[in-house]
């Protein structure tokens, strides 16, 4: 009974009683997921003036090995990267991670191939990358670490030769929304992805945002990296 308290306060503190209320529904074969879809370009990030900070310091920043991946599955919060693991084998998609003091506090995937989520699919161009799986360890939340993480990643990714990112947002992930306004991100796309008792599947556009213009000089530095 203490879990099941713990578990419901916890929605509420995090405000993904939404969430949950989607979750239960799905149960019963009716997925009903209203989402944000984000694609922006690394340069237009990066020249933004962003400097999201943690109050826990030193973070270290990087990709993840496969035996820390493992080591993480094995452990409490594990499952949410246990359901990935096996595609983490390869370089088509990766694992970054902050830690601190050697231990991992919070972790994104970056898919090099594709987007793969079970909202929308799509193969990725040259240059693109598809970011999911934010997760933040339950003893290091409300620590900013989620915003810090992405920004770094962005810079990695960047270095790395990358142009431009997709991710996906469901709308009532409040949290993974505010990160988003932090790291000043604007969606592509408002979406509606509905399916029925595995029968009946849509998915449907509700509203496409205006998308901001790069500035030149950024154009011609993305031209020259194609």
């Amino acid at each position: 009974m203490k879990g099941l308290i713990k578990v419901i306060k916890d929605k509420v503190k995090y405000r993904l009683v939404w969430q949950s209320v989607s979750d239960g529904l799905e149960q019963l074969g009716i997925t009903i997921v209203p989402y944000y879809t984000f694609d922006e370009h690394f340069a237009n990030k990066l020249s933004q003036g962003l400097n999201p900070e943690s109050d826990l310091k030193p973070l270290e920043p990087g990709f993840l090995t496969y035996p820390e991946i493992e080591a993480i599955c094995r452990g409490p919060e594990g499952v949410e990267l246990e359901m990935d693991r096996e595609k983490l084998r390869g370089d088509d998609c990766r694992c970054f991670a902050l830690k601190h003091n050697g231990e991992v506090l919070s972790y994104m995937l970056c898919n090099f191939k594709e987007c793969d989520s079970r909202l929308e699919t799509f193969p990725l161009e040259h240059g693109e990358v598809y970011l999911t799986g934010a997760y933040t360890f339950t003893a290091y939340r409300g620590h900013n670490l989620v915003t810090v993480l992405e920004y770094e990643l962005y810079k990695q990714l960047d270095a790395m030769g990358l142009r431009k990112y997709h991710s996906i947002n469901v709308l009532y992930n409040t949290p993974s929304l505010k990160f988003k306004e932090k790291l000043k991100s604007k969606p592509s796309a408002r979406r509606l992805f509905i399916k029925l008792f595995n029968r009946f599947q849509w998915n449907m556009t509700l509203k496409q945002y205006h998308r901001p213009t790069v500035p030149a000089a950024l154009r011609r530095t993305l031209q020259h990296t194609v």
